[in-house]
């Protein structure tokens, strides 16, 4: 009976310590795969930003839409005197590449924002941290930029409409509060434009 017993406290042993060690399987790999998110997300979102400084080098005449809005006079003034000779032609055509790049923005801003959805739904901590400070970017900077607050606007180009409505809710509670000012006209002043 006594061999009985060894071996049966032998076995259970083995079993605890396989069950321990199948929880820090488990553990261990959740972590890597998280980290691994994370790392992804990361780049993912750096990708975005590389983009953005793509777009603003290929489309110096639009950099007023990356600018915060300290900033955003002083460049839109710059851009009005570089394209203050160009046709009527050349305006509209930069009319239709600004309307082009804030769509790309606004897509971006959107795809930040559920990227840290999922990031909070997951309880993915790490993740959701840096994708809450990315979404920040958008919200508290560039996203309040005068023509840009004016394109999302009904009484701008009214863009709102292509989004969710989660990211407009978002919007509505991070990027407009107070007074803030839109620029309906942006630099590419043409009579009877907009």
């Amino acid at each position: 009976m006594e061999n009985l017993d060894s071996v049966f406290s032998l076995s259970t042993a083995l079993a605890i310590l396989a069950v321990v060690m199948s929880y820090y399987s488990i553990y261990n790999s959740n972590k890597t795969f998280s980290d691994q998110s994370t790392a992804n997300v990361i780049r993912t979102n750096y990708q975005d930003f590389f983009d953005m400084h793509i777009l603003r080098a290929t489309y110096p005449l639009q950099t007023h839409l990356f600018e915060n809005p300290s900033e955003y006079y002083s460049t839109k003034n710059l851009i009005l005197k570089a394209c203050s000779k160009d046709s009527v032609k050349e305006k509209i055509n930069y009319h239709l590449i600004e309307k082009a790049v804030s769509r790309r923005i606004f897509s971006m801003y959107e795809h930040s924002y559920f990227q840290w959805k999922n990031a909070e739904h997951n309880a993915d901590k790490a993740r959701a941290k840096f994708l809450k400070q990315v979404l920040n970017y958008f919200t508290e900077s560039i996203l309040r930029n005068p023509r840009l607050l004016w394109i999302w606007s009904e009484n701008g180009y009214n863009y709102k409409v292509h989004y969710e409505p989660d990211v407009i809710d978002y919007y509505n509670e991070y990027v407009i509060y107070g007074t803030m000012e839109l620029d309906a006209t942006g630099p590419f002043i043409l009579k009877d434009m907009d």
